[in-house]
């Protein structure tokens, strides 16, 4: 029986050992000890090694054991392999093959010995106690190498760094790839470790780089993986294996870095794709997922097709077989390594294809996965993302916009009027310098500046680089020409840029001097002067210019008796939080407009939920301020997941332009309370309000908001809202908020107004005489009518008989103050109460709707607060904190009330001010329904009662 692992026979191996009969022989004759770690690593060894290729469901191509057979002139290096020699690699480093542990080398070569006499002695049909072989027989040799002797690559770091590179091998575009690599560290507190896998090109140009995790310090042996290789329209030809261990410290030189077992595979290449374009389909569109597979073994294999939800929830599920395209020999691979494995020769790789026609109902984003065969694991998947987009009429992005790079390979300029319109971008920046002979460019520049204009961009041009012909003789581009440097003196800027303002300085009124993260204005004494040189100049060609300038929040602001600057671009990296945000944007005191980068989290450092609440929270921000424009630098750029590589919508595409659409032009109108404590946040987009809710757990809200409500999620998926009625008969909303963000339109404005005008004057009432008490409150009508009703107070904790009336009349645009009569229960308890202030009032219509806030019982400035633990069924103690905000101590007589029995009577004694605990004992007998106690204490001297609800 042969195993893919190795190239000889088990079998024969230990026929040749003679272990089907020698086996329980030498148990029974007690075998060394050296002979039983052999037979048991051994077979742990191989087995290990089949499990791990198992679990990877692919073929092992290539392996580096670092044994004694890739060792064959003795020098302790692995053949073939070339050290990376350079002043950041020293070649007085050491690098060489070494045990992994001397005492199991010690073992090994003490039972090859043992098994060589055995091997001797079936051949030759007698035993030979002080028989030695010359060497070992080469089955034997071979089987202790792969499995046992346990040699590897070490690697012992003096300073500088180290990097060995493995002789070229053979591979195919049409199978993926990865490796697998054991590392182990000693010491490595100064340095990194890791291996690669490159994939070449037939001219050994990298075209993909595969790399373990990385190990420092002193770490145990680690088995890393690398991802599989994604080669979609890429040809490689060769692999190559890159050992690496490179500094972090200047100040730790030394360390060991070990590495074995680096195994290369090959797995079957799977590749999705679908015609949808930016794979946006509209709600209920049929579409088509196109899946190819390439390498496959198996004629009947199946493909498996799942669809997700962003909660990675399963939608939707398809299998269909591959139809078979085509069919070839396996390559055999040849080259330097020291060994390939073997491959079943009654199987040939075969490629095929398959799709699935589907439709998704509701808008959001969807992951389309698909899964070769059956019990595969995740080193078989590829997704897409689809998104599903209403395709309606445009909507305006406001402050919101995009700073695009430059047009070539990346970014044509006739596909960018179709990005801003389905995806959203109130303003753009351009890079408009072109190239005095560049007719091409600029008539095509021209058209887009034009075609932007006529869906309402704002558009800046961006002066960030001078093209190549007018910069340099000969037209040698420069890698960047800093803004400070390309501006500094007008004969050298002006002939090159008055192209420019010519064919556009007309068209547009913005530029921006330098790209955005340019900060080469910063600190510069004479700015003021050197700004309004070139204004004066370029004024010539554009009477309405204004100038942007691009600037760091850690950086003072720039200053001038009157600046010549209408603008300043602000940006940091990394990105400010929301908060710091607000902070720098409040204290910025920036005469001119303010400019914000807004771009969202690296995707490969955040989940998900925390860059969509990143990046709503920086856009609440924004709107509640003064900012004028918020750019995302580059949204092309894969890390932010606004795109993939290929232009298509990446996870942070629909949350983005479902934000800037519909608060872009929206106007900040502030936030209500919510009984159940969302966070929300209004805004007035036109006649329509639109709130923006979420909270850091489930919770579920009813109120009223107005008559016609619709709610989604960023995706623009639909939330329900459900119509129920009020305690007293009205109609309410409720519906549920969650860590997601969710919108609801349709909130009416006049009544958020109300809401945020309504004022509880008082925050703490005096309990000293629940009968004579009063809460004050103001209400302002912001309704478009005088209205007249009622207000009810209900707080069933609080109030005698639950709730108190008081009739209403009051004009639109009338502000007042009125003071309802309440009595408190005496056995409110001290401290919060929540109060809803229910109205019923009727203006051109009838308005119901509720208030809610929060009141304290007692003045504040003597809290008690409680813990119970029951001793035993008789005895009950319990803990007090006072906090006694007096200058006086105070003492109270306190009273336990259970349910049904006498009282039990207690003493506070004085406590002086400030925080100090006391432990009281209560003989209390436990009852099998206790539940909530009615703890009174009264206040030695002024005879405060504060009441309390505590749990035994």
């Amino acid at each position: 029986m042969k195993y893919p692992c190795c190239q000889f026979d088990l079998w024969n191996c230990l026929r040749q050992f003679g272990f089907y009969w020698l086996w329980p022989v030498c148990w029974q004759r007690a075998l060394p000890l050296s002979v039983q770690y052999v037979a048991i690593v051994g077979l742990n060894a191989f087995l290990t090694s089949q499990l791990v290729a198992g679990d990877l469901r692919a073929e092992r191509v290539s392996v580096w054991d670092f044994q004694r057979d890739s060792d064959a002139n003795f020098d302790l290096k692995p053949d073939g392999w070339k050290r990376k020699q350079d002043r950041l690699h020293p070649a007085y480093i050491d690098m060489r093959i070494a045990t992994r542990s001397a005492e199991s080398a010690r073992l090994v070569m003490e039972a090859q010995g043992t098994l060589v006499k055995w091997m001797h002695a079936w051949e030759t049909g007698k035993w030979e106690d002080d028989y030695i072989a010359e060497s070992a027989p080469p089955v034997l040799a071979k089987f202790f190498d792969r499995t046992l002797l346990n040699n590897c690559l070490e690697i012992s770091m003096d300073g500088g760094a180290a990097e060995l590179v493995s002789p070229i091998f053979p591979v195919e575009s049409r199978f993926s790839y990865s490796m697998r690599a054991e590392i182990n560290s000693e010491a490595l507190d100064g340095h990194t470790a890791w291996a690669e896998l490159q994939l070449l090109d037939e001219t050994e140009k990298i075209v993909a780089v595969l790399a373990t995790q990385r190990v420092q310090g002193s770490q145990d042996w680690t088995n890393s993986a690398t991802a599989v290789s994604e080669l979609a329209g890429k040809d490689v030809k060769w692999g190559r294996i890159h050992v690496k261990v490179e500094p972090h410290s200047s100040t730790v030189l030394t360390g060991i870095a070990r590495f074995d077992s680096i195994h290369v595979y090959r797995m079957p290449r799977l590749s999705l794709s679908t015609a949808l374009k930016y794979h946006i389909a509209r709600p209920g569109e049929e579409f088509q997922v196109d899946c190819v597979a390439m390498g496959i073994k198996e004629t009947d294999t199946s493909v498996r097709f799942e669809m997700r939800d962003h909660l990675n929830q399963l939608i939707a599920n398809h299998s269909s077989e591959l139809k078979v395209t085509s069919s070839d020999a396996i390559q055999t691979p040849t080259g330097n390594a020291p060994y390939f494995v073997s491959k079943s020769k009654s199987h040939r790789p075969i490629d095929g294809d398959t799709f699935w026609r589907t439709s998704i109902a509701e808008p959001g984003l969807y992951r389309v996965r698909v899964n070769l065969g059956s019990g595969l694991d995740a080193s078989q998947q590829r997704e897409i993302l689809i998104g599903v987009m209403d395709n309606g009429p445009q909507k305006s992005s406001g402050v919101f916009g995009w700073s695009l790079p430059e047009l070539g390979s990346m970014l044509d300029a006739h596909e960018i009027p179709e990005l801003t319109r389905r995806f959203g971008a109130g303003w753009i920046k351009l890079p408009v310098w072109f190239a005095s002979d560049d007719i091409n460019g600029a008539n095509s520049l021209v058209a887009l500046i034009d075609k932007l204009e006529s869906q309402g961009i704002q558009i800046v041009g961006r002066l960030d680089r001078a093209p190549a012909a007018d910069s340099e003789p000969g037209g040698v581009e420069l890698e960047r020409s800093f803004a400070i440097n390309t501006f500094r003196n007008p004969l050298d800027w002006e002939p090159a840029l008055e192209p420019v303002l010519t064919r556009v300085g007309m068209k547009i009124k913005w530029f921006q001097l330098g790209d955005d993260v340019d900060n080469s204005f910063v600190g510069k004494e004479d700015l003021a002067e050197l700004i309004a040189e070139l204004r004066s100049r370029m004024q010539t060609y554009s009477q309405e210019l204004k100038l942007a300038l691009t600037w760091t929040w850690t950086d003072a602001v720039p200053t001038a008796a009157i600046a010549p600057w209408n603008a300043v671009h602000f940006a940091n990296t990394p990105q400010l939080t929301a908060y710091e945000l607000s902070r720098y944007i409040e204290d910025s005191g920036l005469s001119s407009d303010l400019w914000v980068s807004i771009d969202p989290l690296v995707g490969s450092q955040y989940s998900l939920i925390d860059r969509i609440r990143d990046l709503t929270q920086r856009i609440v921000v924004i709107k509640k301020s003064t900012v004028a424009a918020a750019f995302v630098t580059n949204p092309l750029r894969p890390e932010l997941n606004l795109f993939t590589p290929e232009k298509t919508v990446g996870e942070m595409l629909i949350p983005w332009h479902t934000l800037t659409t519909n608060l872009g032009t929206a106007t900040y109108a502030g936030s209500i309370e919510l009984a159940g404590k969302s966070t929300n946040h209004v805004f007035a987009n036109g006649e329509e309000g639109i709130m923006l809710l979420w909270s850091d757990t489930t919770a579920t809200e009813q109120t009223f908001l107005g008559e016609q409500l619709s709610a989604t999620d960023l995706w623009g998926k639909s939330i329900p809202i459900e119509q129920v009625k009020s305690e007293r008969g009205t109609n309410e909303q409720r519906f549920q908020t969650s860590v997601w963000p969710i919108l609801i339109r349709g909130v009416d404005l006049n009544l958020i107004k109300f809401r945020q005008k309504f004022d509880l004057e008082i925050k703490s009432i005096d309990n000293s005489n629940p009968r004579d008490q009063a809460i004050p409150v103001v209400i302002e009508n912001t309704l478009l009518q005088s209205a007249s009703g009622k207000l009810t107070i209900v707080s069933p904790s609080l109030l005698n008989g639950e709730r108190t009336e008081a009739s209403i009349q009051i004009p639109s645009g009338a502000r007042q103050t009125k003071s309802i009569p309440v009595i408190l229960r005496n056995d409110a308890s001290a401290g919060e109460h929540l109060l809803r202030f229910d109205f019923d009032l009727m203006a051109t219509k009838a308005y119901h709707f509720s208030i809610h806030r929060v009141a304290t019982l007692g003045l504040n400035d003597v809290t008690l607060s409680w813990e119970t633990n029951r001793r035993n069924e008789n005895l009950v103690e319990l803990r007090v904190e006072i906090d006694n905000q007096t200058e006086e101590p105070v003492s109270f007589d306190c009273k336990l009330f259970p349910p049904g029995r006498p009282y039990e009577p207690f003493r506070i004694n004085a406590s002086k001010p400030g925080i100090s605990n006391q432990d009281i004992r209560v003989y209390l007998q436990q009852s099998s329904d206790e539940k909530e106690v009615w703890l009174r204490c009264e206040q030695i001297g002024n005879g405060r009662v504060l009441n309390y609800r505590i749990k035994i």
